[in-house]
């Protein structure tokens, strides 16, 4: 995952794994981006998964809440 800072609290986020996923956010606001199988939303009864990030310095803390489990990712930036 890398990302790049845009000015005025917004990044641009590339995520890449088996599929590459690119979003543009603005910290402290809410945003919906596309999952792995480019949709926004599986089916409407599936619980709906929550990611925050935080930027601290050279790293991105993802925290994913889903259905009352809570997980944390930690990524370094690399230069």
């Amino acid at each position: 995952m890398t990302w790049n800072d845009l000015g005025g609290l917004r990044f641009n986020v590339v995520n890449k794994a088996v599929v590459t996923l690119t979003f543009e956010c603005r910290l402290g606001e809410e945003f919906t981006a596309k999952v792995y199988d480019k949709s926004e939303k599986k089916k409407p009864n599936e619980p709906m998964e929550v990611y925050t990030y935080t930027i601290d310095g050279d790293k991105m803390i993802q925290k994913l809440e889903l259905a009352g489990v809570v997980c944390t990712r930690v990524f370094k930036k690399i230069n």
